[in-house]
C-alpha cells in the first residue's frame, strides 16, 4: 500500500504498457507503485500517477465505473474522465470500451463535494483494513478479468457534514455496497463460521435532520422512544448469538451531531480521541454475557469533539 498524503491532489494520470516492460512516469507526479491489472492474465500493466500542485485547484470526488454506464454520475459534464481502461488486455487500444472495461472519473467541482482529496491508496483483497478515514470506491479494479481483488480507497479534508441516517446490509461476499451509502469498511460478522456478512452504512443529506445519538439493543430489551430501528439484525444468521440491532436518533441539534462511524476489533480495543465506544459486542451471545467470533465494537464521532 501507497499513501500519498499531507497535500492535496489535484491530477491524476495513468499509463498502461506492456506488462514486460517498464510502464514511463510522469514528471512532477508520484507514481502509486501497485498493478491495477495485478494478476490478470493476458492484460497490460496499469498504474497511476498523482500530482500534487498547491497553485492547482484540488480533486475533490472520484468515481469508477464499468462499461459505459455513467447514470451514477452526477452532472456528467463537471467530472474528468482518464482515457486509459483499467482493465486494458494486450490488444486492446487504451480506450477501447466494452462491458470489462473500467474507467476512473474525478471532478474539481466544489457544489458536487467541498472536501480536496489528501491521499489515495489501492489495497489487495475483497475486504482489506483501511482506516476510519478512508472511503472506498465501490468497484473491483479487477472485476470480471480475474486476478487479484484490488480496490481504491481516499481520504478527504474538511468536515464532510453530519450522518443523517444509517442501515445495514447482509450478504455473502465482502462485495457488499448500497448505491448512495457510504460503507463502514469492517464486516460486522468478523471470525464467525456460521453467518453472513454484514455491513454499516450511512447517508449525509443537507436537507435531513442529523443524527444525535446511537444505541444497540440486545433480544428484548426495552427500545427507545424517539428513535429509528435499523430492521438488520447484526448477528445476522450466526445461529447461536444475540439478535442485535442499532437504533439511532435524529433531531435538530446541530451541535451534537454524528459526523462519522468507526468499527473496531478485539477484546479490548482502545478508544480512539475523540470518538466514544458503543460498550456492546456485536458479537455477543446469551443477552452479552458471552461472545464468539471476533469481539466487535461499535464507535462513532460528533462534530464537537
Amino acid at each position: 500500500t501507497t499513501t500519498i498524503a499531507n497535500a492535496y491532489i489535484t491530477d491524476i494520470k495513468l499509463v498502461s504498457c506492456e506488462a514486460k516492460y517498464a510502464c514511463p512516469s510522469y514528471s512532477g507526479y508520484r507514481k502509486i507503485p501497485v498493478d491495477l491489472n495485478l494478476g490478470v492474465k493476458e492484460a497490460k500493466s496499469v498504474f497511476m500517477h498523482i500530482k500534487e500542485d498547491k497553485k492547482e485547484d484540488p480533486i475533490t470526488e472520484l468515481k469508477v465505473i464499468q462499461g459505459s454506464n455513467t447514470s451514477t454520475i452526477p452532472e456528467i459534464s463537471k467530472w474528468t474522465k482518464l482515457n486509459v481502461n483499467l482493465n486494458e488486455m494486450n490488444g486492446q487500444s487504451s480506450d477501447e470500451t466494452n462491458d470489462k472495461s473500467i474507467w476512473l472519473y474525478f471532478t474539481k467541482d466544489t457544489k458536487i463535494s467541498q472536501n480536496p482529496i489528501t491521499s489515495i491508496i489501492v489495497k489487495e483483497g475483497s475486504s482489506p483494513t483501511v482506516s476510519a478515514e478512508y472511503k472506498r470506491v465501490p468497484v473491483d479494479l479487477n472485476n470480471d478479468v480475474g486476478g487479484y481483488h484490488l480496490f481504491m480507497f481516499y481520504s478527504q479534508e474538511g468536515d464532510k457534514g453530519p450522518i443523517t441516517a444509517i442501515t445495514a446490509k447482509e450478504c455473502f461476499t465482502a462485495n457488499c455496497y448500497i448505491d448512495g451509502w457510504e460503507r463502514v469498511e469492517k464486516d460486522l460478522n468478523k471470525g464467525v463460521v456460521f453467518g453472513m456478512s454484514v455491513y454499516l452504512f450511512f447517508k449525509r443529506e443537507k436537507s435531513q435532520d442529523p443524527v444525535t445519538d446511537i444505541v444497540v439493543i440486545l433480544n428484548d430489551q426495552t427500545t427507545p422512544e424517539g428513535y429509528t430501528k435499523v430492521d438488520v439484525n447484526l448477528n445476522s444468521v450466526t445461529l447461536r448469538g444475540d439478535f442485535i440491532h442499532l437504533w439511532y436518533k435524529t433531531e435538530k441539534n446541530a451541535v451534537d451531531a454524528v459526523h462519522d462511524l468507526a468499527v473496531e476489533f478485539g477484546q479490548v480495543p482502545i478508544t480512539p480521541f475523540g470518538w466514544d465506544k458503543i460498550n456492546v459486542n456485536l458479537n455477543s451471545a446469551n443477552n452479552g454475557k458471552d461472545g464468539f467470533g471476533e469481539p466487535t465494537y461499535l464507535y462513532f464521532k460528533k462534530g464537537h469533539q
